[in-house]
């Protein structure tokens, strides 16, 4: 949409089968809440919070453009892997700073189509063109209201097994829980593959793993695959 003067905003709103679940509902506003938190803040790298409303539930934001992550790396926009490896290390910067608020913001839902590239992304990359945003599953110091939990037959690989699992015994109240969702994103930029959910728990994942790594491979930095794989093993296991 536009304001009077002309600018664009952008205005989202939640669905019906959202507004009739309190679980739902109650991540929704937990995810306006914590938009607040770090726009008051004037935290780096996030989408603004322009303002919000209960009825009908709806947060009205800075309307960011751009392609999203999966779009970029899909059609080939990261022309090497040390690229991909500067926008994982941004994203990354930008949750340290979710993570070092005063009420300590983790995001929890970190897949490619929650991440923006913002500018002349079909050139170059730098890093304040990198947006994070959809705050909808996120947790912050002091949240209340019953917790979502994803359904595994709907639920990607970037979200942790105790975000799926309420019988877990990991706490998915954890920056453990972001860490998880920054390893399959860089396994996503390099392999180019939407992990399944509970992939890193599946027989065959270090096998994928290691083939995704070959494309890191250089001749003058020979260790980089295997610090590559070694951060993608470590960031996801459950333990």
């Amino acid at each position: 949409a536009f304001r009077d003067d002309e600018t664009s905003i952008a205005i989202k709103v939640a669905h019906m089968e959202v507004r009739d679940d309190e679980a739902m509902l109650n991540s929704f506003r937990r995810g306006v809440e914590s938009m607040r938190l770090l726009s008051s803040s004037e935290i780096s790298g996030i989408v603004k919070l322009l303002d919000a409303s209960e009825l009908p539930p709806s947060i009205i934001m800075e309307y960011v453009q751009g392609v999203d992550l999966q779009k970029y790396i899909n059609d080939g926009y990261a022309a090497s892997a040390t690229q991909k490896l500067y926008i994982c290390l941004w994203v990354a910067d930008i949750l340290m700073q979710c993570h070092t608020h005063e009420s300590i913001v983790l995001h929890r839902d970190l897949r490619p189509s929650n991440i923006m590239i913002t500018g002349d992304y079909w050139e170059r990359v730098t890093k304040d063109d990198v947006r994070v945003l959809d705050f909808d599953l996120s947790w912050f110091k002091g949240a209340s209201g019953a917790e979502f939990y994803m359904n595994a037959s709907q639920a990607l690989g970037f979200l942790a097994p105790e975000q799926i699992d309420p019988k877990s015994s990991f706490s998915n109240r954890s920056a453990l829980v972001d860490v998880y969702g920054v390893g399959m994103l860089l396994y996503f930029m390099i392999s180019g593959e939407i992990p399944l959910a509970n992939a890193s728990a599946r027989a065959d994942w270090t096998h994928r793993v290691n083939a995704a790594s070959a494309s890191v491979f250089h001749r003058e930095w020979k260790s980089t695959k295997y610090l590559f794989k070694e951060l993608v093993l470590r960031s996801t296991n459950e333990r």
